[in-house]
């Protein structure tokens, strides 16, 4: 499990986790997931996948040690047109 705070200013741009530019954290399909989304979502649902992101590495008991970015746990669906999240390797998880 991990809590993020939905207003911290980490998540309130795409590159708040790092230099400005680098979206740090962040695979390039989730971002252009977020960037779909209504920008008032947007902190929360960046929040939502840093979460997911962590709750993963702990889990695995293997912490960050490669870029955040390679552990892509969101993507457009565009079926259900929404931001889908999922483990990689485990469906059911999530």
């Amino acid at each position: 499990m991990d809590i993020e705070l939905v207003d911290s200013p980490a998540f309130a741009t795409e590159d708040g986790l790092g230099p400005a530019g680098s979206s740090v954290g962040f695979a390039p399909e989730e971002l252009q997931a977020v960037a779909r989304l209504p920008e008032a979502q947007r902190p929360a649902v960046r929040a939502t996948l840093w979460a997911v992101k962590e709750a993963v590495v702990k889990a695995r008991g293997t912490g960050f040690t490669a870029d955040p970015a390679e552990l892509v746990v969101g993507r457009h669906d565009p079926q259900a047109g929404a931001l889908v999240l999922g483990v990689p390797g485990h469906p059911e998880a999530v």
